[in-house]
Order: C-alpha cells, then structure tokens, then sequence
C-alpha cells in the first residue's frame, strides 16, 4: 500500500502576511520618525536656550577657576558647549519615551470619550474625563503663564522705560521747534 502525499507550498499566503507585516510597520515607522523630529526640534531649541543661559552666568568663568578651559583648549567645544550637547542628546534619548506617555494619554482620554459618548459608565467616565482635562489646563495654565510671568514682566518694564524715553526725546523736540519757529516768526 503505498500512499501518495501531496506537498504544496502556498506561496500567496505567505505574500500575503509579508504584506500585512510592512503595512502594520509604515505607519509605526512614520509615527515614530514624526516624534523624533518634533522631539529633535525642542531638544535643539532647549539646548539653545540653555547655552544662552548658561553664558550669561558664567559658566565660562567657571570653568576657567575649574581648569576645563586648559583641557579643552585645543577642542572646537567649550565647556558650555558640552553641558548643551549633552543635555540635547539627553533630550533626543527620552523622546520616544515621551512620545509613548503621550500616546497612550491620547488613547485613555479616547476611551473614556468614547464610553461616555456610548452612554457606558457616563457616571464613571464623565468626572475622570473632566478631571483629566481641568489637570492638563492647570498644568498648561501653570507651566505657560507661571514660566512667562517673569519675562512678560521684563519685557513690560522695557517697553514702558522705551516709552518714557522716546515721550522725553519727543517733548524736547517739540520744544527745540517750537523756539525755532518762535525766532522764524519773530524774524
């Protein structure tokens, strides 16, 4: 007795999965390069913020009376220059973590809108959601309007000091026309 087995290979199957696979991987792949970007930009923009920081402290000064400017001396970098690219580099590390707690804050707030639209659980969902956003505002309104108080406060007192200057400069101008003109008619 002899049995005749028959092998095949669905080979359209296995085209299929691969397929699939690199089509669940795009977006995943795009996503995550659009974080990094986004993340890249701010870690350069808080590097540079703090090297502006850190220079008018004197942090060079600092590190002169330490002796990195002699080990440093025939570097393209200074001392400041290093915190910064370390403190950017750190930045650019964490960004995907970050991109993750956003993500998944994105998909919690999702859930819970979309229960409370579907009248689940409306008196569970509605005050956790309503929590969740009076705690981004505050924290917005905190981290925003309590971190520009200062500077709002310095550029106010700039353009009132500008002001009072250039009203100054003003009056004696008009006085300075005034008497010549009174010599022009008087003339």
């Amino acid at each position: 007795m002899s049995h005749c087995v028959s092998l095949s290979v669905d080979f359209t199957q296995g085209l299929n999965d691969a397929w699939s696979k690199v089509a669940q991987f795009v977006p995943q792949l795009i996503g995550f390069l659009v974080v990094l970007a986004i993340g890249g930009f701010i870690s350069k923009m808080i590097a540079r913020v703090l090297d502006r920081v850190l220079r008018k402290v004197g942090s060079e000064k600092l590190a002169d009376r330490a002796g990195a400017s002699k080990l440093l001396e025939g570097s393209k970098y200074d001392m400041t220059a290093i915190i910064c690219k370390v403190v950017s580099y750190t930045l650019l590390l964490i960004t995907p973590q970050l991109g993750t707690i956003v993500w998944a804050c994105v998909v919690a707030l999702g859930a819970i809108a979309a229960l409370g639209r579907a009248g689940i659980a409306t008196s569970v969902t509605q005050p956790v959601l309503y929590a969740a956003l009076a705690a981004g505002a505050g924290i917005m309104i905190v981290g925003v309007g309590g971190g520009l108080i200062g500077p709002m406060r310095q550029r106010w007192e700039r353009w009132l000091d500008t002001a009072e200057k250039e009203t100054a400069k003003a009056r004696g101008s008009v006085s300075a026309y005034q008497a010549g003109r009174e010599d022009a008619l008087a003339k």
